[in-house]
């Protein structure tokens, strides 16, 4: 145990993951540095595998490479994978929050759509299924700051969530646009029952102009498609 009562794996010499260490515990855990160890003793093992198949290495340094590989921990490729694996759940799931933070913080959601490689729309987007997977997970206090930063940052209108889960067949088709110099352009289609219908108008495309255009084909109540994909 270190002095905040962390159980220390045991090392080698050059700080990697000793042969002593129990790889299966480690993937149980959600330390992500003893995660990220294992992937670094399994890219260790590579090298000096590698290093003992090349016909040119001395003596010498045949030796060393087999010391090497009997001071490391054994990581097997499944092993490998599910540490990757679980190095991307640990990121993903708190990447909303950070995201949360950046928007408090008075990032536009064009500048975290940057950081992250992905347009404006789509950070919006990725930010909102994650919350809507998460939301029965957490407190409702935090939820109310989680859906606070979807408001408009001043780069465009925001669809506002939550929609209803009724379930229902839909009767209407409600279309947000924007008027441009050109005309309209389509911005989103939401789909209501004639109980949700007031507040797809007046709720979820509060912030668009809104027109009926009659009966939808077969979505269900509370769906609602986002047609910009900007390049912000």
């Amino acid at each position: 145990m270190d002095n905040y009562g962390h159980h220390v794996m045991p090392r080698t010499r050059s700080g990697h993951l000793a042969a002593s260490v129990n790889v299966e515990a480690i993937l149980t855990n959600t330390d992500l540095e003893d995660i990220f160890a294992v992937l670094a003793a399994h890219r260790q093992r590579r090298i000096f595998t590698e290093a003992l198949e090349h016909p040119a290495e001395s003596e010498q340094g045949r030796a060393t490479c087999i010391r090497m590989l009997n001071e490391l921990a054994s990581i097997s490729p499944r092993q490998a994978l599910i540490a990757t694996r679980r190095i991307v759940e640990t990121t993903t799931s708190a990447r909303w929050s950070m995201m949360r933070e950046a928007r408090e913080g008075g990032m536009t959601w064009a500048e975290i759509g940057g950081l992250l490689g992905i347009t404006r729309q789509g950070a919006i987007d990725w930010y909102r299924r994650k919350l809507t997977e998460l939301k029965n997970d957490i407190a409702p206090h935090e939820l109310n700051r989680a859906l606070a930063v979807l408001r408009d940052d001043g780069d465009g209108p925001e669809i506002h969530p939550p929609f209803p889960q009724c379930g229902v067949p839909a009767s209407q088709q409600v279309e947000a646009y924007s008027t441009t110099n050109t005309g309209t352009t389509p911005d989103a289609i939401a789909f209501a029952c004639s109980t949700h219908h007031h507040a797809a108008r007046t709720e979820w495309l509060a912030e668009f102009n809104v027109r009926d255009v009659g009966e939808p084909p077969k979505p269900t109540c509370g769906t609602v498609i986002d047609q910009r994909r900007t390049n912000s």
